[in-house]
């Protein structure tokens, strides 16, 4: 079914809708189907930050890291060093997560 919906995106749309990128989809919509108020939230985040935050295990992780991304305005290569330096996991962890968040802007 993936590979047939693929298809018929692609010649009605054109490029972007490979099947990975349909499973991709289905990912997001399963993960945050019953999170509208989080996906409310989001804005101005490039398809590429999505699929960078769903190769997160963890769904609050992932909801920390869009609301975030969103709000701060990151930019990819942002969003990737702080999923890098487990900005969620050290926030999760600290006393001070004011000081932590203000390192992470550094």
């Amino acid at each position: 079914m993936i590979e047939r919906v693929s298809k018929d995106l692609t010649a009605k749309f054109g490029k972007g809708f490979s099947e990975r990128s349909i499973w991709k989809f289905k990912q997001f919509y399963i993960a945050f189907q019953d999170s509208a108020d989080t996906v409310g939230r989001i804005q101005n985040i490039g398809w590429s930050h999505i699929v960078r935050i769903m190769n997160l295990k963890d769904t609050d992780e992932q909801k920390f890291y869009l609301i975030e991304t969103s709000r701060e305005k990151r930019s990819l290569r942002e969003l990737d060093r702080q999923i890098n330096s487990a900005l969620y996991q050290r926030l999760a962890l600290s006393k001070d997560k004011d000081k932590v968040m203000a390192l992470s802007k550094e």
